[in-house]
């Protein structure tokens, strides 16, 4: 990635942040919640896995417009 077009537009930008300090901001807040990987690709964070996850548990109807595409 260049950031020749940047450099050039905006001459007097000077970054706050660096790739290594937003790396180190997301451990710190996952770390903060107690984010694991499991917690992380998990049904909570993934609309679609949370809806067939209710409907397979019959928490949630199927969309009757979809079972007409079908």
């Amino acid at each position: 990635m260049s950031c020749k077009k940047a450099e050039e537009r905006l001459p007097s930008f000077e970054p706050q942040w660096d790739a290594r300090r937003g790396a180190r901001e997301l451990y710190d807040a996952y770390r903060a919640w107690d984010m694991s990987v499991e917690r992380f690709d998990g049904p909570s964070f993934k609309r679609l896995a949370t809806i067939r996850e209710w409907m397979e548990a019959g928490r949630l109807e199927p969309d009757p417009v979809d079972a007409l595409i079908r």
